[in-house]
């Protein structure tokens, strides 16, 4: 792989910069270097959103892109994302299908689980979306309230395509039991914070309602994929238009697997242990159901974690949040897939959680 990243600095440089560049040339690693072997040995490779006009290449790049879709096309248990931005699919949404926002990665994820379902119903893949409560700013602005409507069309259409699968089957079972949209979020109390005190703010300043709530959204930066505890792939990448097109912003990822691990029923390799600690640091606690994140016994755990942590997140009365932060994403599913906002809207805000049109802001610019 570092071979590939040589190669895309290359192709940059010669594309972008002003003065020669020196070639390193094939030998910088040798062959011997490349293939060394053991149980714990890794397969990686580099993948990309770029074109012509970022890098001396001939054709856009999407292979980010592919990279998720092949991933989540093979998947056989469970399918774990975090991302700064969850959006795709317009083709398939119930509304405003030409918005431009057409990656397919939210289709195929509920794709794979609908296929799943229908299949092998007692072995279904289930999906767990890990995403910031809001877009990093206030979630009044504009541009915000917008990229939350093209994700609130992403979640409608993912409910909407798992629930006809349950009803192909005659299943009773909820959408929510196989897909689940969650954020992260802290409280804390006055006393011995550091935010103890607070003057000179005015009545009704943003920063006089955050030290009243004491409620912060944790953001989510991460731009990661794990599948089935044998693959990850991680980088720069947004899932939205802009990072997966090709030919608009320039990203970068690396896919990754260790081999030796790949047959296995339940891997148990270097991506499951980082895996069960991620989700330990999330919840405060290492849960058994965690060894299995595609039986009902686990995703109803989560569930159980996210909305105690959200009546926290949310109540009148501080309490603190020190050991547990995930929580459900402010959404319930209804009958027939149908989504609502719960609440409707942000806590300590006007900020409606399934977004809003803009009449100001592109298309282009926000999905």
């Amino acid at each position: 792989m570092a071979r590939d990243v040589m190669i895309n600095f290359e192709q940059r440089w010669r594309k972008q910069a002003k003065t020669p560049l020196f070639h390193l040339g094939p030998e910088f690693i040798s062959v011997s270097e490349e293939e060394i072997r053991d149980g714990e040995t890794w397969s990686t490779r580099l993948c990309r959103s770029i074109d012509p006009f970022s890098a001396d290449i001939p054709y856009k790049d999407n292979s980010i892109q592919h990279a998720y879709v092949t991933a989540i096309r093979k998947a056989k248990r469970f399918i774990y994302i975090e991302n700064q931005y969850f959006m795709g699919g317009s083709k398939h949404w119930l509304e405003e299908r030409n918005t431009g926002c057409v990656n397919i990665i939210p289709y195929e994820i509920a794709a794979r689980i609908a296929a799943s379902l229908e299949n092998n119903p007692d072995q279904p893949v289930m999906a767990y979306i890990l995403i910031p409560l809001y877009p990093e700013g206030f979630p009044l602005d504009a541009a915000i309230q917008e990229q939350l409507r093209w994700q609130w069309r992403t979640m409608q259409m993912m409910y909407q395509v798992v629930d006809t699968a349950l009803k192909v089957k005659n299943l009773t079972t909820s959408p929510f039991d196989y897909l689940k949209f969650l954020c992260v979020g802290q409280r804390e109390v006055a006393e011995l914070s550091r935010a103890e005190k607070l003057t000179g703010h005015p009545p009704k300043s943003r920063e006089l309602t955050l030290f009243t709530s004491r409620r912060v959204p944790i953001y989510v930066h991460s731009k990661m994929m794990i599948i089935d505890d044998d693959y990850i792939i991680l980088g720069s990448a947004n899932i939205n238009e802009r990072s997966m097109a090709g030919d608009r912003d320039s990203e970068i990822a690396v896919e990754a697997w260790q081999p030796g691990y790949c047959a296995a029923l339940q891997p148990r390799g270097a991506i499951h242990k980082f895996r069960m600690s991620l989700w330990s640091e999330h919840v405060g606690a290492s849960h058994h159901e965690f060894l299995e994140p595609n039986t009902l016994a686990c995703s109803r755990l989560i569930a159980e974690i996210g909305e105690r942590n959200w009546e926290r997140f949310a109540a009148d009365e501080v309490i603190n949040m020190n050991d547990s932060h995930l929580m459900r994403y402010p959404l319930r599913v209804q009958e027939h897939g149908k989504i609502v906002p719960d609440p409707p809207y942000f806590p300590d805000t006007k900020a409606k959680v399934h977004g809003t049109s803009s009449l100001t802001m592109p298309d282009l610019l926000t999905c």
